[in-house]
């Protein structure tokens, strides 16, 4: 099995070199190695390597940064997919795209199943919706997976941050009215691991995939606290709620988020992992890194 795995330096490709299979042949390239917008560049990486399945990682995930550079958002969200998507077609790879609940405007109250109408709030959101579009018309053997709030030992991301922070500062101040599920990039990976080992022609689609029970990053903040303090002496003191519309991000997020993960579950035989588990092991590997 080959599998060729695009934006080889972010969360979930580290995460898939950790937990892939040992006899699986898994080659991570970065964007430096591979700019998937090249359509030559893509030609060459598929030739040299034959895979068997690419799973594209690579993207535009800084959400603020994404409202003051929305072409480069675009070219990386949505027109470097649809080249990827157009040369899986012909060469009958299929293609594993990882898109977000940020699709979504987060208006409902109730978790979000792949059928419901996107109406994206912000610029990332709207350059991942269009990256979805372009692969549903340009290559039929896919799989679109939409993850939400992806944190990890690696890379950057809001746990990572968090503890950063509270090394420095005795006061932390967290949005509390944004309601989402913090999914492990571990978790991710070994979802794909299994999406792969039964792909077949009856389950391509889009699929929904997050760790559970839902929360606000402001409870989230609080356990990762919490977690850490069990390690190591944090300056910290007081965490303080707060709204979105006072912490006055430049990008709007939506208020609900929250992803139905049933339909996954019936195709693939997957769970949802508690992410209170997974962020144990993950603050534990962070320290100890």
């Amino acid at each position: 099995m080959n599998i060729l795995v695009t934006g080889g330096n972010g969360q979930i490709a580290t995460a898939i070199s950790h937990h892939f299979p040992k006899h699986w042949h898994t080659t991570l390239l970065s964007h430096t190695m591979l700019d998937i917008g090249n359509h030559q560049a893509i030609k060459s990486a598929i030739t040299q390597f034959l895979p068997d399945v690419i799973i594209n990682t690579a993207a535009f995930t800084a959400v603020d940064e994404a409202e003051k550079t929305p072409m480069a958002a675009f070219y990386a969200n949505h027109e470097a997919a649809a080249t990827l998507a157009a040369l899986c077609q012909p060469a009958a790879i299929p293609l594993i795209h990882l898109s977000t609940d940020y699709i979504f405007d987060g208006n409902q109250s109730s978790p979000y199943q792949e059928t419901d109408i996107p109406n994206p709030l912000n610029v990332y959101g709207l350059s991942k919706w269009k990256g979805e579009e372009a692969i549903r018309n340009s290559c039929q053997a896919h799989i679109i997976l939409r993850v939400s709030s992806v944190f990890s030992s690696y890379g950057r991301n809001f746990v990572k941050t968090i503890l950063e922070l509270a090394k420095q500062k005795e006061t932390l101040t967290i949005v509390a009215d944004q309601t989402h599920c913090p999914t492990s990039a571990n978790s991710i990976a070994v979802a794909l691991q299994k999406i792969i080992e039964n792909l077949s022609d009856k389950n391509f689609g889009t699929y929904h995939y997050s760790n559970s029970p839902p929360t606000t990053w402001y409870e989230f903040g609080k356990k990762i606290i919490s977690i850490a303090n069990h390690y190591q002496s944090l300056k910290v003191k007081t965490i303080a709620a707060t709204t979105s519309a006072k912490f006055g991000a430049l990008a709007v997020r939506p208020n609900y988020s929250v992803l139905n993960c049933g339909k996954i579950s019936r195709f693939f035989n997957l769970t949802e992992l508690n992410w209170f588990e997974e962020l144990e092991r993950v603050i534990e590997t962070s320290i100890l890194l």
